[in-house]
């Protein structure tokens, strides 16, 4: 019961937290009048990939290196099935051709390179170094396209609500929230996890990795209902770079990351794999450049067909 307690503030926490700090940033970023699709691929992907850094670390540091990694792994999985395939079954996404190629192919990027650096079993502060290196590079490549695409025509309006003080508020409120939630989460899963006989792989790619995506559902939803459809694609497809770029990036950093579970490897990451490879193909099918109800079905289908894997 206890666990079950720590584990569910732990989620509230983080909701609030992530739910708090990306209103906080988001808000400043589109008053300081930065395009919606920069602000979901940059400011919005970084704060809603704040509860997976925070939890991630925190494993990491408390010797719970299944826990780090499959958190990670199981939130680019629900990401992509569960956000970008419920969003998408709802809302139509239409899709810039240019903004798309450059952001799938930097996904797919570090998701093979971290792939591949983890064939030896472990992520080293040199995989850490390597793998935030390309995600600055991208983010480098990000800035230049914008400037040189003048993003800068497509300039929200500024809402005129609120102030700088109460944003940075929402954002120190975020941080602290994330701060706890992840310390509760964490605490709770591992503690659960002894008690149910469950792998702590198992908990991470359930539990944790859908209530650390939260925030990212949110992100993604509003986004949709406000009409910035864009920003929620780039939301998640910014989210998942972010994942590996610097939660596990920065992790591996500052310690070492080895995962015990022979299973994170040999299945789920390679499925992580065909899912976002899943996004580029169903892009490519009717209507192209576009994801649909039925593209978004079959997202959704593909997640729902892996919880049903490793929990059977």
């Amino acid at each position: 019961m206890e666990n079950t307690f720590y584990i569910l503030v732990g989620l509230t926490l983080l909701f609030v937290g992530g739910e708090a700090l990306v209103r906080g940033a988001s808000s400043i970023a589109l008053d300081l009048s930065i395009p919606p699709i920069i602000v979901g691929l940059t400011i919005v992907s970084f704060s809603t990939s704040a509860p997976e850094l925070v939890v991630s670390l925190d494993a990491a540091l408390n010797e719970h290196a299944d826990l780090a990694v499959g958190n990670v792994v199981g939130s680019n999985l629900s990401n992509i099935g569960l956000i970008l395939g419920l969003t998408a079954m709802f809302f139509r996404i239409k899709v810039n051709p240019k903004h798309f190629y450059r952001d799938i192919s930097a996904l797919l990027l570090l998701t093979l390179v971290y792939y591949g650096l983890l064939q030896d079993g472990r992520t080293s502060l040199m995989d850490g170094v390597i793998l935030t290196s390309l995600l600055f590079c991208y983010l480098g490549l990000l800035y230049y396209s914008t400037v040189r695409e003048r993003l800068s025509q497509e300039r929200a309006e500024r809402s005129g609500t609120g102030s700088l003080v109460w944003w940075v508020m929402q954002i120190l409120i975020g941080i602290v929230g994330l701060k706890y939630g992840a310390e509760f989460l964490v605490r709770g899963s591992v503690e659960l996890a002894t008690h149910w006989g469950v792998s702590e792989r198992i908990i991470s790619l359930t539990v944790v990795s859908i209530g650390t995506s939260l925030p990212e559902l949110s992100a993604s939803l509003i986004s949709a209902l406000r009409g910035q459809r864009d920003m929620a694609l780039g939301n998640v497809l910014g989210s998942n770079i972010f994942n590996i770029g610097s939660v596990i990036g920065f992790s591996s950093i500052i310690t070492p990351i080895e995962p015990s579970s022979g299973h994170l490897l040999a299945f789920d990451f390679p499925y992580m794999i065909a899912m976002t490879l899943s996004i580029l193909i169903l892009m490519a099918l009717r209507p192209v450049f576009s994801f649909n109800s039925w593209k978004g079905g079959a997202l959704f289908a593909g997640y729902l067909a892996y919880m049903f894997i490793i929990l059977r």
